[in-house]
């Protein structure tokens, strides 16, 4: 009981520590003590129904070749796992331990090398997916010279 009723004191104690030096930001002010100028929130921006599409484009060009990696990975490590399946079932088909154990050996390693490889493409591959994407995106944003002819009168 008295364990309990120090611990309650203490955590009382603390709580009214950390009141105690709480921060006031109400009224801050940076290092030098000068105020501080909250920011103005920026406008929002608004996409034209082009840029919008473009990255909708994008978007589903970039998550179609990660889909499609995903599949060969998959269809890559079902195959790996069948041959080392039969790999195995050979192996213990043999009549010496040597064999046996040279066998398993072998089933391994060219699991895990075929793994590796497997795991390499993916990554290659969506890699390669994220950088077309950054590419097509930075393309789908109005350059410079597109806002400068905005509004201009091409009457003469």
């Amino acid at each position: 009981m008295k364990k309990y009723i120090a611990g309650a004191v203490i955590l009382g104690f603390a709580g009214l520590v950390s009141l105690a030096f709480a921060e006031d930001t109400t009224n801050r002010q940076d290092v030098n003590n000068k105020p501080m100028v909250s920011r103005t929130p920026r406008p929002e921006a608004t996409l034209s129904v082009e840029a919008k599409a473009c990255m909708q484009n994008a978007v589903d060009k970039r998550d179609s070749a990660i889909i499609l990696a995903v599949d060969t990975f998959s269809s890559s490590i079902k195959s790996a796992l069948s041959t080392r399946k039969d790999a195995f079932k050979a192996a213990w088909g043999q009549s010496n331990k040597v064999d046996i154990r040279l066998g398993l050996r072998t089933a391994w390693d060219a699991y895990s090398k075929s793994a590796k490889e497997a795991r390499r493409a993916l990554n290659a591959a969506r890699k390669a997916a994220w950088t077309q994407y950054r590419t097509d995106a930075r393309a789908c944003k109005p350059s410079v010279e597109d806002k400068s002819n905005e509004g201009a009168d091409t009457q003469l």
